[in-house]
């Protein structure tokens, strides 16, 4: 496994793996890895590309699993033809790379999000936006979606909430689970779930959103399955009724 050069990542060290969002550790991790693998990768892209579009290439090639993938086993491999910079004479190191890549990181977020590394949450970088259909119609997107929010865990995670990483410092959430629902069989009338948004599509109703807080704070709602329990819960009711002429 890659080592870094002396005590280059105190900030890293002890990090049990959170990712709250008001932990840095992970703000830190995740600029690492893109800087580590654009390190290692870039000058190949440049040397081969031509055209004059190498950086674009390479981002493109780099969201996608195939990047993510080539990680852990470039840290597995000290060794790998892939740590040295071909545009140079001399052969780069694993570890001179890797202490590059963090020193870059580090700058990338002092840029981004303010000298001080005690400031880089998490939560200001890894947030989500529930996006309506509408969503590029000026004013009237920005009322229609939901959020931000800032939301902890990871793309790997249970809790999955997947984000590209990208030239940008940005860990914006695309994609997440649909729903959340947790059904014990043996007793499937105390059987939870909870939706990212709310069950009403109409923005004017009080149920379009109001599930949002709850979701993106890990809690549920009860499901509820007995005639009994839903009408002395009642909170609303919605008639369907044929138009009369």
């Amino acid at each position: 496994m890659v080592g870094l050069t002396g005590d280059a990542a105190p900030e890293l060290k002890g990090w049990d793996g959170a990712h709250g969002v008001d932990d840095t550790e992970p703000t830190l991790y995740y600029r690492w890895m893109y800087r580590t693998i654009r390190g290692a990768m870039f000058d190949e892209f440049e040397t081969a590309v031509t055209d004059g579009s190498a950086e674009e290439k390479f981002e493109a090639w780099h969201k996608t699993i195939v990047s993510e993938n080539s990680f852990p086993r470039l840290l597995a491999n000290p060794s790998s033809p892939w740590w040295d910079d071909v545009r140079t004479s001399k052969v780069e190191s694993a570890s001179e790379v890797l202490t590059a890549a963090l020193d870059a990181a580090r700058v990338d977020l002092a840029e981004t999000l303010g000298e001080n590394p005690a400031t880089w949450r998490y939560g200001r970088l890894h947030a989500v936006t529930h996006r309506h259909a509408m969503k590029d119609v000026p004013v009237l997107g920005d009322w229609l979606n939901v959020g931000p929010f800032e939301v902890p865990a990871a793309k790997d995670a249970l809790n999955k909430y997947e984000f590209k990483l990208k030239q940008a410092v940005d860990y914006e959430v695309f994609s997440g689970p649909s729903m959340r629902i947790g059904i014990d069989f043996a007793d499937v009338a105390g059987s939870q779930s909870i939706l990212p948004t709310g069950q009403s599509g109409n923005p004017f109703s009080p149920f379009y959103a109001n599930q949002a807080p709850l979701y993106h704070a890990g809690k549920f709602r009860q499901q509820r399955m007995d005639r009994t329990d839903i009408e002395s819960h009642l909170t609303a009711r919605a008639i369907i009724a044929p138009v009369m002429d």
